[in-house]
């Protein structure tokens, strides 16, 4: 039995936008979770953000992926995003590198704390 796709977003006061997303997600569930991350952030004015993919799988293929991140890369840029993940996941490197190239400010955890810190003392 296959876990739906589902996200929570919460702010807390470490001034940063926590989001909990868990899941099997397609493209389409990614770019729209992004489109609302950024809206609640900048409504907000939050510009770091903490994701949490620790329990979602992303189920697209992967001629699908460079054109989702060229769509996401202009929506991501304005943040900074520390992301709880699987290292072990290519796709969740991947994701990394490619932003990394585009100049977006992220990176990969195991570990929140470790997450947390990169956020706060990276980009207070």
């Amino acid at each position: 039995m296959s876990i739906p796709f589902r996200y929570s977003t919460h702010t807390n006061e470490q001034h940063y936008l926590s989001i909990t997303v868990e899941g099997i997600a397609d493209d389409i569930h990614i770019e729209n979770m992004y489109a609302d991350i950024k809206n609640i952030a900048l409504l907000s004015q939050y510009k770091n953000i903490l994701v949490n993919a620790n329990n979602v799988t992303l189920d697209f293929p992967m001629e699908r992926f460079l054109p989702l991140m060229n769509r996401l890369l202009p929506q991501l840029v304005r943040f900074n995003i520390a992301r709880l993940c699987s290292l072990d996941d290519y796709k969740q490197d991947l994701i990394q590198n490619v932003c990394l190239s585009s100049n977006v400010n992220i990176k990969n955890f195991t570990n929140q704390t470790d997450a947390e810190n990169w956020l706060l003392k990276q980009f207070p």
